[in-house]
């Protein structure tokens, strides 16, 4: 029972680190039975018509220019976050030595999948020990909200954890938040665990769904796009006009159920004032978060 509880608590914790879900407001499903591999019938059409045609992977110096800025287009409609110049020459000049023609070794350095997940999880474990008691508390009030403008009574202050299906008060979370922070915490194990495991699962999504993600090595832009997608809690399903369709859906289902008035101007999908789902992207995605983590690739080559 105590493992139980450990474990439970864990998984409602988790969603501070890697803010990652099951994206069920975009209709993506996946087989509980992970050995089956089974997925929804439709992942890979929502994959392919957001990420699959909106950011494809580089695949030449010819295109790597574009397929950045593609990129940073996409990461910004979605949830917000703008990436500086700095960490656009940075992503384009690590892509580049994994490129055909820039590459003089035998074979091009990429990241195995155990240094994707090894890279990812030092990345978030550091921002959340960084953490201050000021982005908690704004985290358990103001964050961490599935249709944060859908307010139904008597859940509108709980914390709405939809990687564990969850929902907690914002003083518990707060609480949990804060004993994680030290490094001599229980639960810093068991969420370096967890986040590798999210990290694998969500490889098998992207390539079960892209021809370009289909492989077991992996470039410096598809390490970041992953990270993007686990702090944001964004699967980089459907396109740019899909969303704003499923944005203006739920504001009409949010007035016609509760009579509020919900506007989708000007507001994204995703990212810290998300409309489908709020996550503080200004901590785990924020300047110095994306520069950690490519200083990290950087170091593997």
């Amino acid at each position: 029972m105590k493992t139980l509880a450990i474990r439970k608590s864990w998984k409602l914790l988790l969603n501070v680190a890697v803010l990652v879900g099951l994206v069920a407001l975009i209709a993506i499903r996946m087989n509980s039975t992970t050995q089956s591999q089974s997925y929804a019938p439709n992942l890979a059409a929502v994959l392919q018509s957001g990420i699959g045609a909106e950011a494809p992977c580089p695949t030449s110096s010819s295109n790597l220019a574009l397929r950045i800025n593609n990129a940073k287009e996409f990461i910004q409609y979605r949830s917000g976050v703008v990436l500086t110049q700095e960490t656009i020459d940075r992503l384009s000049s690590l892509e580049q030595a994994t490129l055909p023609g820039w590459c003089n070794m035998p074979s091009c350095p990429r990241l195995t999948r155990q240094q994707v997940k090894d890279v990812i999880t030092a990345t978030f474990m550091n921002a959340l020990g960084s953490l201050s008691d000021a982005q908690i508390d704004n985290m358990a009030y103001n964050s961490l909200r599935v249709l944060p403008g859908y307010a139904r009574a008597g859940r509108v202050f709980e914390v709405q954890l939809r990687s564990s299906q969850w929902n907690m008060g914002p003083e518990e979370f707060k609480q949990m938040a804060k004993d994680i922070r030290s490094p001599y915490s229980l639960y810093r194990p068991l969420a370096q665990t967890e986040i590798a495991n999210l990290v694998d699962q969500h490889l098998d999504w992207l390539a079960y769904g892209c021809s370009d993600w289909n492989m077991s090595t992996y470039s410096p832009y598809q390490v970041f796009m992953l990270a993007y997608s686990l702090a944001s809690d964004d699967l980089m399903g459907r396109s740019r006009t899909e969303l704003a369709a499923l944005m203006e859906e739920d504001r009409i289902r949010i007035y016609n159920d509760c009579g509020l008035v919900c506007p989708t101007e000007g507001r994204c999908a995703f990212g810290d004032t998300g409309y489908l789902y709020s996550s503080p992207m200004t901590i785990f995605f924020n300047d110095a978060a994306q520069n950690d983590l490519l200083n990290r690739i950087d170091a593997l080559y």
